[in-house]
């Protein structure tokens, strides 16, 4: 039987499991065995008893699982819909030519589009004011990557030999945009924004999702820019403008430094 610190690996029935909302895994990658290890560690510290310290174990682990799929906060929203589009992944990799391949690319390519929507629409000009330029324009440019490549997979048949690269691609680059949104972003969205900020978005971020999925992803893709917005407004942008210097023109400095005759 494994310790309860252990990470067992989740396996894609689970995850599929957990996108459809059925169950809840016993364990969780990169989540349940860190909060484990930090309540064993705070448990003997404080010299409590081995069953106290599994209690706050299991206390430990469950707050970690609300945090991750808790549908009052915009990141349990966010990560939610991560597990369903890596469920939709598996399901596409595992299929065959024909019918049933070109409904799940349809319904990939929804989910993904309106995932992208609701964050460039609503969750990213929400962190304009704690998030610094280069991380929110690095995630705009990373859904700019991730719906070019979602239309060169629209664009091949679910016959065509490029079909799987393309899928292949696809879902490379969105696991990393996953990987680094479920890292420090994200904990800086649950830090920074109250909570009843937070149901105002989560609350403006589900209707917009069923609305952009309703429209289907054709039109979204159609309307998404190559890229982000020319400026971002944040803080730290503020701060560099106010405090940069006015350089003179440069016809005026040339002309105090030549000598007089």
């Amino acid at each position: 039987m494994p310790r309860a610190c252990e990470q067992q690996p989740i396996d894609r029935p689970q995850i599929a499991a957990v996108a459809a909302g059925r169950s809840l895994p016993r364990t969780l990658p990169w989540h349940s065995g860190n909060a484990s290890q930090v309540a064993s560690m705070k448990s003997r510290k404080a010299g409590a008893t081995r069953s106290e310290g599994f209690m706050m174990i299991k206390q430990a682990i469950k707050v970690v699982r609300t945090k991750l799929t808790d549908p009052q906060q915009p990141t349990g929203l966010l990560k939610r819909q991560h597990r369903e589009v890596e469920a939709m992944f598996a399901l596409l990799e595992k299929s065959r030519p024909g019918q049933k391949r070109r409904t799940l690319t349809g319904q990939l390519a929804d989910n993904l589009a309106a995932h992208s929507a609701i964050e460039k629409e609503i969750l990213y000009p929400a962190c304009q004011g704690f998030l610094d330029d280069e991380k929110l324009l690095v995630a705009y440019e990373e859904h700019a990557l991730v719906e070019h490549c979602l239309r060169r997979l629209v664009e091949a048949d679910g016959t065509d030999r490029w079909f799987m690269p393309r899928l292949l691609v696809l879902k490379d680059i969105v696991e990393h945009h996953v990987v680094e949104e479920e890292g420090d972003f994200l904990d800086e969205v649950d830090d920074n924004i109250p909570e009843e900020r937070s149901a105002e978005l989560v609350d403006r971020m589900s209707a917009r999702f069923e609305q952009a999925r309703e429209e289907g992803h054709a039109a979204l893709l159609e309307q998404a820019p190559e890229s982000g917005p020319r400026r971002v407004k944040t803080a730290g942008s503020k701060r560099a403008r106010s405090g940069a210097t006015r350089r003179k023109p440069a016809r005026r400095a040339a002309a105090r430094r030549r000598p007089r005759l």
